[in-house]
């Protein structure tokens, strides 16, 4: 779960081989007590037509 206080940015792929631009998701960061926190909610919509596509080892292709 992402905590959204902070900065989020959102995140877009733009691969050749695409027709056009794709919203992957948002990119939280949370900064509490001089800790760094960052994490990654992938789209609903980019799950349900690229389920089969993973972008990195890092990233599970499931909601959250």
């Amino acid at each position: 779960m992402c905590i959204k206080r902070g900065g989020n940015d959102e995140i877009y792929v733009d691969f050749d081989w695409f027709k056009e631009t794709g919203f992957v998701g948002e990119l939280g960061y949370e900064s509490l007590r001089d800790s760094d926190s960052y994490c990654f909610t992938i789209s609903n919509e980019w799950l349900k037509k690229h389920r089969d596509l993973f972008l990195s080892d890092d990233l599970n292709n499931y909601p959250g």
